[in-house]
């Protein structure tokens, strides 16, 4: 993934990193975008990586990540998972394959809801929060420094 994005995305101040977000030393920076990356980070770890991200960026700097989240509600959970899964199988794959995707994500997904990402974001130092797009239980959130 990180070469496709090479391949197709070049800038003088862009670069994409393969790295443990965990140990990263960040830059300082305007801009820190990360992906689906997060909800595979421990909750201890991931506090200390929003400070981190907080910390690195200028003031008026912006964090934007996007994330799988939970829904507030199981129903809604159950709803949101069944309509993504008829989603996968209308892209091509097998329900065997979206069923083994989804049994290999178990215990290594640490999804939260949006709530307690926000909750973080403001305990990292960031006050400008918001929503920027969601679709079922993925979210992209833009943190202001």
């Amino acid at each position: 993934m990180i070469n496709y994005a090479r391949k197709f995305n070049s800038g003088k101040y862009l670069k994409f990193e393969k790295k443990d977000i965990t140990t990263f030393k960040f830059k300082k920076s305007d801009l820190i975008f990360s992906f689906y990356t997060l909800q595979f980070i421990d909750h201890e770890n991931r506090k200390k990586v929003l400070k981190k991200v907080y910390n690195s960026l200028h003031s008026g700097g912006a964090f934007i990540f996007s994330e799988k989240i939970l829904s507030k509600y199981s129903k809604n959970q159950s709803i949101n998972n069944d309509i993504y899964s008829t989603w996968k199988v209308s892209q091509g794959f097998s329900n065997t394959e979206v069923a083994q995707k989804t049994k290999s994500l178990r215990g290594v997904l640490n999804p939260n809801t949006s709530d307690t990402n926000m909750k973080l974001l403001r305990k990292a130092g960031f006050k400008n929060i918001e929503v920027i797009t969601q679709y079922l239980n993925f979210q992209t959130i833009l943190a202001i420094k």
